[in-house]
């Protein structure tokens, strides 16, 4: 993975713009469209990815690795808690069997078109 040190928003702009340029050249070069990049904030490239839950209680997390849907029924248990930290209220959001239906709607067309169409799911996860 590249790391790229940027000191100001202006540079990240810029960054950005070129990624997407740089994204554009290799899909005409490679015949085939590629995911749009996500970014994440860190302080530190040491860091690893982490949610915020796992930060925020970090003696409650689990080393074993979860599927979409066992995250999402961790973290649409803790709704309230998220509503507080973040002062909003997450109405709309399906229930857990609605979620794994959902999933099952969109499980051959991929993550990033299910959260394409599910926005509010994926800014409860962020």
């Amino acid at each position: 993975m590249k790391s790229v040190d940027l000191t100001s928003w202006l540079d990240f702009e810029g960054a950005v713009r070129d990624l997407g340029r740089r994204q554009a050249e290799l899909e005409l070069e490679t015949r085939r469209s590629f995911d749009v990049p996500l970014f994440r904030g860190l302080g530190s490239s040491d860091w690893g990815l982490e949610t915020t839950l796992e930060r925020s209680y970090p003696l409650e997390a689990s080393e074993k690795r979860i599927g979409l849907y066992e995250y999402y029924t961790d973290v649409y248990a803790s709704k309230s808690v998220v509503e507080t930290f973040t002062e909003r209220q997450w109405e709309g959001l399906p229930d857990p069997p609605e979620f794994t239906q959902l999933l099952a709607d969109f499980a051959t067309l991929g993550a990033q078109l299910f959260f394409s169409k599910h926005i509010d799911v994926y800014r409860y996860f962020a």
